[in-house]
């Protein structure tokens, strides 16, 4: 808060100590690991018994057995981009998330990223001046960084930090808005000492068509043992596709885990209006397969797209 930067509600607690027990009135609370991340461990507690099992869940996936314990706020919210060079931020992108529930688990992931967010204004207006002065604060001059945000109504809670790209490859995003090549930049700067992040070759191709929208859409998979695979090949040649990251291979073995690890791909796609994007989401379910070794299809359909709004 020492920014004016809002964050979730922090509890202290320990699982061998009564004391620092949490009030009754504090739930719906959320455990996860300190220093985990893709929703491993996480767990969403609604009373004592649910805080205990979900504590003990959160440490045994922490490499270092810490947990954290905070207030459960919804988890629909937005991610902000910037990308540094000589000590000056730029901004890079704000775009919505769209989580999906594995319940389970009961963790939330991401369903879709859409960029530019219908908040980019608002949360500009608000925050770039105070997030600037705090990574002012610490000495960031080079490099790329996301900030997760939850929304909730006219709240914000400033969730998670990360000195890196984004891990669902925001950096295509990021230069086909902003014409920031952050790889390109980064490796310059390593080489030569130069701090430079424009007129660097762009990750887009020139024949992509230019829309208003940026989606990218993580495939889920269910549990097993991949068998086959068919339909990469004909999503990557429809027209608006930007790029296709795959995270999963033949015979790899999938956990049932309710994490960003049962993701199957990452599928980059642009669009101009919201049926455009769904349109192109039932095309990526109408092609692609991927079989376990049952002969059962793995992919797992759980985005509600009634809830996209451009």
């Amino acid at each position: 808060m020492e920014y004016g930067l809002p964050v979730v509600p922090k509890y202290d607690y320990e699982l061998e100590n009564p004391k620092r027990n949490i009030p009754d009135s504090a739930f719906p609370v959320i455990t996860k690991p300190t220093d985990g991340c893709g929703s491993s461990g996480f767990s969403v507690c609604r009373n004592s018994e649910e805080l205990r099992k979900g504590y003990a869940i959160a440490r045994q996936a922490s490499p270092t057995g810490s947990v954290i314990v905070e207030k459960f706020v919804k988890n629909d919210g937005v991610v902000v981009f910037y990308t540094f060079s000589n000590g000056k931020m730029y901004f890079s992108g704000l775009e919505d998330k769209y989580p999906v529930k594995y319940q389970k688990q009961g963790s939330y992931v991401g369903g879709l990223f859409v960029f530019e967010s219908k908040l980019t204004q608002e949360f500009r207006l608000h925050f770039d001046e105070k997030i600037a002065e705090m990574f002012q604060s610490i000495g960031i001059r080079e490099g790329s960084v996301w900030i997760e945000v939850f929304h909730d109504g006219e709240n914000y809670y400033f969730n998670e930090v990360g000195f890196r790209y984004g891990g669902s490859v925001s950096i295509y995003p990021v230069d086909y808005f902003y014409q920031i090549n952050q790889v390109a930049a980064d490796i310059h700067y390593a080489l030569t000492g130069e701090s430079c992040i424009s007129e660097h070759t762009s990750l887009i191709r020139s024949t992509l068509p230019r829309k208003k929208y940026y989606c990218i859409y993580p495939v889920h998979i269910n549990a097993g043992t991949i068998s086959s695979i068919s339909g990469l090949d004909k999503i990557a040649q429809l027209e608006n596709i930007v790029y296709l990251a795959t995270t999963k291979y033949l015979h790899d073995r999938i956990e049932s885990s309710g994490s960003f690890s049962q993701v199957f791909a990452l599928v980059h796609f642009v669009c101009n209006t919201t049926e455009e994007c769904i349109q192109t989401i039932d095309r990526i379910h109408q092609m692609l397969v991927v079989f376990d070794e049952h002969g059962n299809n793995m992919v797992n359909r759980m985005l509600d797209v009634g809830k996209i709004i451009f």
